[in-house]
């Protein structure tokens, strides 16, 4: 599955180059501008959080802030367009996730331009919450990942983060964006 969302993001992004980038932001600029040589700049900034909700329970909170122009797919499209909205946590039994991602607002399925699917395109500002339920009183660290491909520049990045416990204390780290494009 991994191997086809590499192929699919390689195919239709092959004029993109990867880059890691430096800021919390995200700047990006498609291909079509760069040849006609105007520099307009779409952004985008991923603020990860931990809500906590008793001893236990926690609300992992991820707000996408799109400048405007810029979209991406809902985790909660029905289609086979690579490159949704995917939040993905490393295998461990420190922490449970729970099964429901909710997202709000919650983006309307729409016709696709190029595709005979529809699609679940976010535009605006939205917020995911996942539950995660910590298992351990033990200190702990767990890995993650949040990727999207943000149109229409169609470059797909990734923000990795660690969520810790020492002594007690939940925290998160959110790692530099970077551009996750296979090139040749």
């Amino acid at each position: 599955m991994i191997l086809l969302l590499i192929a699919g993001v390689a195919l239709a992004c092959a004029n993109n180059e990867t880059k890691t980038l430096t800021e919390e932001s995200v700047v990006v600029e498609g291909p079509a501008l760069q040849e006609n040589k105007e520099v307009e700049k779409l952004t985008f900034e991923l603020v990860l959080e931990l809500e906590k909700l008793d001893q236990n329970n926690y609300n992992f909170l991820a707000t996408m802030k799109l400048d405007e122009g810029a979209y991406y797919g809902s985790p909660h499209s029905n289609n086979s367009y690579l490159g949704l909205f995917d939040i993905e946590f490393e295998k461990n039994e420190k922490i449970t996730v729970g099964d429901t991602l909710i997202e709000t607002p919650f983006p309307p399925e729409v016709d696709d331009a190029f595709s005979t699917e529809k699609v679940r395109w976010v535009k605006e500002e939205t917020k995911y919450e996942q539950l995660l339920k910590v298992n351990t009183n033990e200190d702990f660290e767990v890995k993650g990942i949040v990727s999207t491909v943000v149109e229409p520049v169609c470059n797909r990045y990734e923000i990795a983060f660690v969520i810790s416990s020492k002594s007690g204390e939940m925290s998160i780290n959110q790692e530099e964006p970077i551009v996750a494009n296979i090139t040749n």
